[in-house]
């Protein structure tokens, strides 16, 4: 009698339950060595009727073993090597075998560097993942890991191999579980894993999987902004990889790529765009556009500043790939809206920004950070800049910490803030050095009026060594032609000399109404420094304002807080209730505050009361109001950065220098509603930081 494969499996999981021979037979009907010797195939992972016509186990496991340990091998040099060793076998019945074990057989139309997901099920394979499954979930963990460890090759990304521990699964499977895993570890301990597969798979021959490993870890030295790490891994690839076969297609494309991303880094742009163009072509000929590979060549342009061509295939892709990829897509196509300012493309699309992926809650803030900058919010895009620490590992911290300060370098230049400015320059070039990043580094030696060769930067660097030489046209035309609108914008702030000569329309029409607000665009604006933790001094024109009463200090205080940069109205009716919750005629005594205030510090109405639809509104007219809270908070996170990235010694010297800014308690002495809350506010800010790194802030007291 014969009994079908569910049949079999089910009297197998019966046996598995009660663990009895005799009696699960009993139950079944059915003669206990029957079921002796399908428990012993099923643990075998053979319980799968296998194909009349296909080749023995023992031949199959040959012709694998031969591509995985020479992936170059071709269909013919193949059949030539078995027949000498007497296996007749067809070139059709090799490319099954291959195909089988994900070795060729590609799905063309989604090939990219996640080498799982091109493949499809083979028929046995899917039945042998379900029987695995089924145990999966019965909590059957052992049973289950034998079952996986019996197939040739599992293709999908969604599998419960990732969920199954190490130790109880063979050298393929651990393989195919860690790029399963990609994105979804912390990277230290992500590449401890390929380490140890590596080590294994050398010892054990398996070239055509240790490449794909080697990839992945090119991949997240990509990520954590790595260049020698990937030069390292690049030239195992050179061993592995000696000639241009397009059997190992894909590999290819992804090696070419990942070396092209390498040369971007190190800041060979001319051999970078030169594999990134011979990438395009390989794929531009194929029958079937392979979008996924296309998308990491786009992705290359966009770091070479290519932004037309980047732009060009992105906008191909977006529609022609998986919703969770078009995520990927969307945020390298924020990038370039950014890069061109174009904000209403951004508006449009920015609800679809979503994802948990290494470094993109980073890009994300960061991305903000830029918008709120652009829009002359510098405290918006300061507290967007920072909330990279909070997203952020310590391996892939490099990139965001070196944004962050150079946003921040631009946001002091704006305020004409040239101490804070200079501690910026020397610790962004600190890290470019530490980190090896080329254009960084020329990026702080163009600043510094260092001489470089033109023709070797990036175009970003070329804008600003123009500007830096005075050239304005000429950055001014090169950033429409790489559309790199906010790379000119930035130039123009750090070297500013050269605009500021011209007429106020010509710069109105480089730069927007909200950047020329800035005190370093405009000598009508003032700033008024506060510092909360010195008795709260106010400062104007580097004097200490001393003839304020308390109440007109305070009001003075709030006011700053709310509205820190000129042109910002807020309404007045949280002041009123605030400072003249016991006055009749509350307007009366607002009006007379504000005009003590004006008379007293600016001698012009820097504030103003304006009524607006029955509503009165405090205008600020011209000032910049700086607080040493918010300068506090900065090196308060920047210390925390800094620890993250292993800067020891920067991060120290960030706390040591919090105790020059902490004199005496904030809001000391003033004694209205809103400067006791705002008092304890910032204790229990400050007691928050002290408890969640308590080594680093141990000295830290208000």
């Amino acid at each position: 009698m014969t009994y079908n494969i569910e049949f079999k499996i089910k009297a197998v999981e019966k046996y598995i339950e009660n663990g009895s021979y005799r009696k699960t037979a009993s139950e079944l009907g059915i003669n206990f060595k029957t079921l002796y010797k399908w428990v012993k195939k099923f643990g075998k992972g053979e319980l799968v009727r296998r194909s009349p016509k296909r080749k023995s186990k023992e031949i199959e496991e040959k012709v694998y073993i031969l591509k995985e340990k020479n992936p170059e091998i071709t269909l013919r040099e193949a059949k030539e090597k078995l027949e000498k060793e007497s296996i007749k076998i067809s070139l059709k019945g090799i490319w099954a075998i291959w195909k089988r074990y994900g070795l060729t057989g590609y799905r063309k139309d989604v090939i990219g560097n996640n080498f799982l997901y091109y493949h499809e099920w083979a028929k046995e394979s899917k039945q042998k993942y379900e029987i695995a499954l089924n145990l999966f979930n019965k909590n059957k963990i052992k049973e289950c890991a034998k079952i996986l460890n019996s197939i040739p090759f599992i293709p999908d990304s969604d599998t419960i191999l990732k969920d199954i521990p190490d130790e109880y699964l063979n050298i393929r499977r651990k393989a195919e579980k860690y790029l399963i895993l990609f994105g979804k570890l912390p990277p230290s301990e992500y590449i401890q894993k390929l380490d140890e597969i590596e080590k294994e798979l050398k010892k054990r021959g398996m070239n055509f999987t240790l490449i794909r490993v080697i990839l992945k870890k090119i991949s997240v030295y990509k990520w954590m902004n790595l260049p020698f790490k990937m030069e390292k891994e690049i030239k195992k690839l050179k061993k592995l990889i000696k000639k241009r076969n397009y059997s190992i297609f894909p590999e290819i494309i992804t090696k070419d790529t990942e070396t092209a991303f390498y040369f971007a880094f190190k800041g060979d742009k001319k051999r970078a765009i030169e594999l990134a163009n011979n990438s395009m072509r390989n794929l531009k000929n194929k029958k079937i556009v392979p979008v996924y590979l296309m998308f990491d060549i786009a992705v290359l342009f966009l770091l070479l500043s290519e932004n037309k061509k980047a732009r060009k295939i992105l906008e191909f892709l977006y529609d022609r790939v998986r919703p969770e990829t078009k995520i990927f897509i969307l945020s390298h196509l924020f990038k370039f809206y950014l890069s061109n300012l174009e904000f209403k493309k951004i508006r449009e699309k920015l609800k679809e920004f979503k994802s948990e992926i290494w470094g993109f809650k980073t890009f994300y803030n960061l991305f903000m950070a830029n918008y709120y900058f652009v829009k002359g919010k510098f405290y918006k895009s300061i507290n967007f800049a920072f909330k990279t620490v909070e997203v952020s590992k310590k391996e892939e911290i490099t990139k965001g910490l070196l944004s962050s300060l150079s946003l921040l370098l631009l946001i002091y230049s704006l305020l004409k803030e040239e101490n804070k400015k200079k501690e910026i320059i020397e610790e962004f070039y600190k890290i470019s050095l530490n980190s090896g990043l080329k254009k960084e580094i020329e990026f702080i030696r163009i600043i510094k009026n260092e001489n470089l060769e033109f023709d070797k930067l990036s175009p970003e660097n070329q804008i600003l060594y123009l500007l830096r030489e005075g050239k304005v046209k000429t950055a001014y035309r090169l950033s429409e032609k790489r559309e790199l609108k906010l790379s000119f914008i930035k130039s123009v702030i750090l070297f500013p000399e050269t605009v500021n000569k011209l007429n106020y329309d010509i710069k109105k029409k480089i730069l927007n109404n909200a950047l020329l607000l800035s005190p370093l665009f405009n000598m009508k604006i003032h700033k008024i420094y506060i510092k909360l933790f010195d008795n709260n001094k106010i400062i104007f024109k580097n004097k200490t304002v001393t003839n304020l009463t308390l109440k007109e200090k305070s009001f003075l205080i709030h006011f700053g807080s709310k509205a820190k940069k000129p042109k910002t109205y807020i309404k007045a009716d949280k002041f009123l209730e605030n400072f003249f919750f016991r006055t009749k005629n509350k307007i009366h005594a607002l009006r007379r505050i504000v005009k003590n205030i004006n008379t007293k510090i600016f001698n012009y109405p820097a504030i103003v009361i304006k009524k607006r639809y029955k509503e009165y509104y405090l205008f600020n007219n011209s000032v910049y109001f700086i607080f040493d809270y918010d300068y506090l908070t900065e090196k308060i996170k920047k210390a925390i950065l800094y620890k993250k990235a292993g800067l020891d010694d920067i991060a120290k010297r960030e706390v040591n220098s919090l105790c020059k800014i902490i004199k005496t308690k904030p809001f000391e002495k003033l004694y209205d509603r809103w400067s006791e809350d705002k008092r304890t506010e910032i204790i229990l800010e400050m007691d928050k930081y002290k408890l969640k790194y308590p080594q680093l802030f141990k000295n830290l007291t208000i």
